[in-house]
């Protein structure tokens, strides 16, 4: 199950910006990948709308999953194609 870890949130007049976390990097060793998102009022308030029982992180998790899902993919990939260190001559 993936975990995102909100790490910082930004209020403004009209939204809040988020930074989260993902549990994973891209490569092998390095830093955690993380990615913002901007969460306005109305947006998140059409969205309540078609889930009435949802919270404001559900809301965030709907944002995040697809980002999330893409980069994990990307990793997969990366690791498949065992770019690391590989030396380009011609």
């Amino acid at each position: 199950m993936p975990t995102v870890t909100i790490r910082d949130v930004r209020i403004g007049e009209s939204n809040f910006n988020i930074r989260l976390e993902f549990d994973f990097a891209l490569v092998d060793g390095g830093s955690a990948e993380t990615y913002e998102i901007s969460i306005s009022k109305p947006d998140y308030l059409f969205w309540l709308e078609n889930n009435p029982t949802g919270t404001v992180i559900d809301y965030i998790a709907d944002q995040v999953r697809p980002h999330y899902e893409a980069l994990k993919k990307q990793k997969i990939l990366a690791q498949q194609l065992n770019l690391l260190n590989k030396e380009i001559t011609w």
